[in-house]
């Protein structure tokens, strides 16, 4: 007798207090932050120059796969409220439009013999989001690319993610010493979410108290000085 068993669903659950950020700026899946440059191409059947005679025939960028493929998966984070950065000798001043969101900033110390910490600085932007996935997926974090007339001051370096034992999407970026201001717009794509997995993963989006979002991070609050989350996963890779 053949037995046929259900797979389990792959679920990234993200929780917010701030419904204006679920209404207005949610965090969804990539294609729906599609670049409006790329949107306005010719489709894949319509050749960009028409005069066969005087050039080869051209398609636009619409028929690369690298790039469909690229827009099609995971998830992107935009930007919730305006904010305005400053970079100068003395440090980093910012103002977010809300008036509620921070950013923290890390000592050169951390990262030496990476970025010099005279010509950039180090800036992470706290996000209003904790996510959680229900099975132990590893996530790209990443800057979103074909983007950047927008992000083209702003190094966003990438890593991996597993939001089954780290909540926080803490968004690290590298600022220049310029002293002018740099400003990102509300609603500006800054994140790319991709599973690396097979499997498919369903996004679901939640509004909840003060109460239950701390309850997510809890979950995931540090355990010791150093290698918190090392540590944690072996325990609860321990129990499993």
């Amino acid at each position: 007798m053949l037995f046929l068993f259900p797979k389990k669903k792959i679920t990234l659950d993200a929780f917010t207090i701030r419904n204006e950020v679920l209404q207005y700026t949610p965090i969804k899946k990539a294609s729906f932050y599609t670049p409006e440059w790329f949107k306005k191409l010719p489709g894949p059947n319509k050749l960009i120059n028409k005069n066969k005679e005087v050039a080869p025939p051209l398609l636009s960028m619409k028929t690369c796969n690298g790039l469909t493929d690229y827009f099609s998966q995971g998830f992107v984070i935009p930007l919730w409220s305006d904010v305005n950065f400053q970079v100068n000798e003395e440090g980093v001043r910012y103002q977010f439009a809300d008036c509620c969101s921070v950013c923290e900033f890390h000592s050169p110390k951390q990262y030496e013999g990476y970025i010099k910490d005279s010509t950039h600085e180090h800036v992470k932007i706290n996000p209003p989001w904790h996510l959680r996935c229900n099975s132990n997926v590893n996530f790209l974090f990443s800057k979103v690319d074909w983007h950047f007339d927008e992000l083209k001051e702003i190094y966003i370096p990438s890593g991996v993610l597993n939001f089954k034992h780290n909540t926080f999407p803490a968004i690290n970026m590298f600022l220049p010493k310029s002293n002018s201001i740099i400003s990102l717009k509300y609603g500006q794509p800054l994140i790319h979410l991709i599973p690396l997995t097979d499997k498919k993963v369903e996004l679901k989006t939640h509004l909840v108290s003060q109460t239950e979002y701390d309850k997510v991070f809890n979950i995931t609050r540090p355990c010791a000085f150093h290698s918190s989350l090392h540590k944690r996963t072996k325990l609860h890779d321990a129990q499993v």
